[in-house]
Order: structure tokens, then sequence, then C-alpha cells
């Protein structure tokens, strides 16, 4: 089986501050290795870190300490080659399909 993964989350950590000034963990040295075709879900309760996960993969968010890798490089920002489907979507009704799908890349 081919060894090289696509995607690599090694020890990531990631907190944030509340309005108390208080930091808090969501991730805590999490690990995750995904070879090219696999399909993976991740599953979890509310506030367990997936969406915060989920944007350290994208680049919208970069660990507090670890390692994101796409193909073996750091991901650095965001980029065409990664993205997101929310379970919780809408469609804007003024706009045709084309619009809506081009609306992600303007923003």
């Amino acid at each position: 089986m081919d060894q090289k993964y696509i995607i690599e989350v090694k020890q990531a950590v990631q907190q944030y501050q509340n309005g108390a000034g208080d930091y808090f963990q969501v991730l805590n040295k999490v690990n995750l290795s995904i070879r090219p075709k696999e399909f993976v879900t991740i599953v979890g309760p509310t506030g367990c870190g997936k969406s915060t996960l989920l944007r350290l993969i994208l680049g919208s968010e970069f660990p507090k300490s670890g390692e994101i890798l796409m193909e073996g490089a750091p991901i650095t920002g965001p980029g065409r080659d990664r993205g997101i489907v929310f379970q919780k979507y809408s469609l804007f009704d003024h706009l045709s399909v084309r619009d809506n799908i081009m609306l992600g890349l303007e923003l």
C-alpha cells in the first residue's frame, strides 16, 4: 500500500481565548494521516473540535503548535485544492447555481 499521505496532522494543538482572557484548549496533540482516495469521517459531540480541525486543514486557521501538511508541504493558508461542505448550508435564492458556487471563490 502506498504510504504517501495527502493530508497529515501532526501533534496539532489549538486553543482560543475567551472573553475573560483565559485560554481553553480545543485540540490536544491530534494526529491524523490520510492517504489518497481514502474516505474519512470525523464525528463527535458538539464542541469537541471537529470544525477547528477542518479549519486547520483548510488553512483558515493555524495551530498553536504542531504541523498540518498537504502532500508533505506545510499548509500556509487557504487554497483552491481544499474545500468544505457544511452540514447545514444554504443557497442564495437570488443567485444562479453558478453564482452560488462562485461566491466561495470571491470570498
